[in-house]
């Protein structure tokens, strides 16, 4: 491919059965690509997408990644952003989360990643709220041959891949294998939430049992496995992901060595495609899910005491077993997709489709040293009773909840002369559970002279409450039946020029959302019993402007930068929305150093984070972090070298803990490092 071809990304993350530009696709939509990848020594999805624009990956207790975008959360487990794998949904059935099953998303298989910004429910239903990541694996059309690759370095990390792609004849076939391992960085942590429960005892002569100071928790170990089987227009594509995962800090913040999260995420599709003559394109598919969430919790210590107030009196106990939860979570999602592509004129294209699917938890089971006993109460306090040793089964603590989903959706373009296009789409779902949802999109490309393109987009998005939110009563959370789905509508204005090698973009965008789901985080106390639960918040607006740039020069030589200016803030009180920052940057450079060494530098700016207005904390500093990677190329036929360091400068910061429990938030990694050979058959 000559260099223009390769600035030519095309996209069918917007488009909906058709492939267009970048510059002129229905939405505003970021592209990163193999290339880009290797370049910047990335290793996963988190860690491509702290470069967007817009957009953020936090850690949570536990070691889960919650993804921000444009100031607004996800949750514990992003469920207000869909990932999709090939087109196939990799979200959590009972949860909706994209991280709750994949911790990690592995890239070392990926041709490029599709990201939107906005809402896409117009197109994706559920969960397409805040955005849509869409990951293209390689295919034996994008990679033909046997490559293999090693990892090794800093936190015990090692990994093995395999990729290979082939055709023979109309058969085209790829398969790739992943085995990851690391026992993860040890992090300081002064102080946790069991220091502050012992303080509160201490006066009643309770010994303190917290592990602070003490480290954190992040041993890791996968396996990502996907094959793929293409032949005259029929497609089977399987993947396979199995974790193995620490659990960081803890759940309520208080250091505890014996959390682990163990899942498992199986999906499989089948997708037929054919062309009835040159104007009617047909595909049908089905789809199979399987999850598995496995997570022990080691949430509170032996020893930790309870603190009661009866009749004036004060009483103090221990709990000498501690708090152990253990939630296995099974569940399934089947379903069937058609759509149709039609060319009505040549400047008239319709695009029409309809879904069924049906999802469950099949397999619930929570075993715990905590256990309610209902109606046995004094006063206002809920009195629950602990076993000496071991773990109870609650059997009946979570329902087994069926979930039907109808969908129906059409998208109409059409090319209102030489030089706009008009995009309009409507997504009609209808949910056994909670009712339906109507949700429009328009979009307006006019490409003007000179490699400008201007485009005004609306899209209104829903998310739904998860099975999990809804119906679950598990230890500590109970369910809101009476939830009702988070709603936004997006209003946005960018402008994209192109001209050779250079791209640039700029987009304003102001979201409404109204009825935003969260989980309650109250601050336990030793006098009282925690209780969560899922709540509609008030209504939330969100404005900024983002920014994206690049230069390349020829095929060596290359920078980006992208700007976000975000104004997150609660419309009733005026408030920022606590965690995010209103200013993201990134930037970077590739250089190419003779006929074999490529250099690479990036650096992330975040801007000072505000805290809750009851969060005594003060604001999280600005920080920025510095990262390196240098490839060598051609030196042997076939062979790769990177080296990659993370952190240049040993930077110290931290991603933001809800609760005021660690007062220096959750620690993140210093300076490491890492090599990574590649060969390739």
């Amino acid at each position: 491919l000559d260099l223009g071809d390769l600035l030519d990304i095309n996209v069918s993350i917007a488009a909906a059965g058709g492939i267009r530009s970048l510059e002129e696709a229905p939405g505003v939509i970021s592209v990163i690509t193999r290339e880009d990848i290797r370049r910047l020594g990335l290793r996963t999805l988190e860690q491509i997408l702290e470069l967007l624009p817009g957009i953020e990956v936090l850690t949570d207790g536990v070691g889960r990644g919650r993804i921000f975008v444009r100031g607004i959360g996800s949750g514990n487990s992003s469920q207000n952003v869909l990932v999709l794998f090939d087109g196939h949904r990799l979200n959590d059935e009972a949860t909706g989360g994209a991280s709750q099953i994949n911790l990690d998303i592995v890239v070392d298989n990926i041709e490029r990643v599709e990201i939107i910004r906005g809402p896409g429910s117009a197109l994706f239903g559920a969960n397409a709220f805040l955005g849509v990541i869409n990951i293209v694996s390689q295919t034996a059309a994008t990679f033909e041959g046997f490559e293999v690759s090693t990892l090794g370095g800093s936190f015990g990390s090692s990994q093995f891949n395999g990729l290979w792609g082939h055709r023979f004849g109309d058969l085209e076939a790829s398969a790739f294998l992943q085995v990851n391992d690391r026992s993860g960085p040890s992090l300081l942590v002064l102080q946790d939430g069991q220091t502050l429960f012992d303080a509160l005892v201490e006066p009643f002569g309770i010994d303190p049992v917290t592990l602070a100071p003490g480290l954190t928790a992040g041993a890791r170990r996968s396996i990502d496995a996907n094959l793929r089987l293409s032949f005259r227009g029929l497609t089977l594509n399987g993947r396979y992901k199995d974790e193995d995962s620490d659990g960081y800090i803890g759940t309520l913040d208080t250091l505890r060595p014996g959390s682990r999260l163990r899942n498992r995420q199986v999906t499989l599709d089948l997708t037929y495609e054919r062309s009835f003559g040159p104007r009617v394109d047909v595909r049908a598919r089905a789809l199979l899910t399987e999850n598995r969430n496995h997570e022990q919790l080691d949430i509170l210590a032996p020893g930790f005491a309870f603190q009661l107030n009866i009749g004036g009196f004060t009483i103090v106990f221990p709990v000498e077993p501690g708090v152990l939860v253990e939630n296995i979570t099974k569940s399934r999602r089947i379903g069937g997709e058609l759509l149709a592509d039609i060319q009505l004129a040549p400047n008239n294209q319709l695009v029409l489709g309809g879904a069924y699917e049906t999802e469950k938890p099949y397999f619930v089971e929570t075993l715990s040293t905590l256990r309610r006993v209902e109606g046995l109460m004094i006063g206002d306090l809920e009195i629950i009773v602990l076993p000496n040793e071991g773990l109870e089964l609650i059997d009946d603590s979570i329902p087994e909840r069926r979930r039907n989903i109808g969908s129906f959706f059409l998208q109409d373009t059409w090319n209102i002369g030489p030089r706009v296009t008009l995009t309009a789409g409507l997504r009609f779902d209808d949910y056994s559970d909670f009712g339906s949802t109507l949700n429009p999109r328009l979009a307006l490309v006019w490409r003007l002279p000179s490699g400008l393109n201007l485009k005004l987009l609306y899209g209104r998005a829903f998310r739904a409450p998860t099975i999990q939110e809804l119906f679950f009563f598990t230890p500590g959370i109970t369910g809101n039946p009476d939830l009702k789905p988070s709603v936004i509508n997006t209003i946005e204005a960018a402008v994209v020029y192109r001209k050779g090698q250079f791209r640039l973009s700029a987009d304003l965008f102001a979201n409404f959302i109204r009825d935003f789901i969260v989980q309650t985080e109250p601050l336990p106390t030793p006098d009282r019993v925690l209780e969560q639960s899922f709540v509609n918040l008030d209504d939330i607006d969100s404005t900024g402007v983002e920014i994206e740039l690049r230069r390349d020069f020829g095929f060596e030589h290359s920078v980006f930068l992208n700007y976000t200016y975000q104004n997150a803030r609660d419309r009733a009180t005026g408030d920022p929305v606590p965690l995010a920052p209103k200013h993201l940057l990134n930037l970077g450079f590739t250089a190419g150093i003779g006929p074999y060494l490529s250099l690479t530098s990036t650096l992330q700016v975040r801007g000072q984070r505000p805290r809750a207005v009851d969060d005594p904390r003060d604001p999280m500093n600005a920080y920025g972090v510095v990262n390196l990677n240098l490839r060598v190329l051609n030196l042997l036929r076939g062979v790769e070298l990177a080296a990659t360091v993370n952190n240049l400068f040993d930077a110290r910061y931290s991603d933001p803990a809800l609760r005021p429990l660690l007062p220096e938030d959750y620690p993140q990694a210093g300076r490491s490092g890492f090599i990574k050979l590649y060969y390739l058959f």
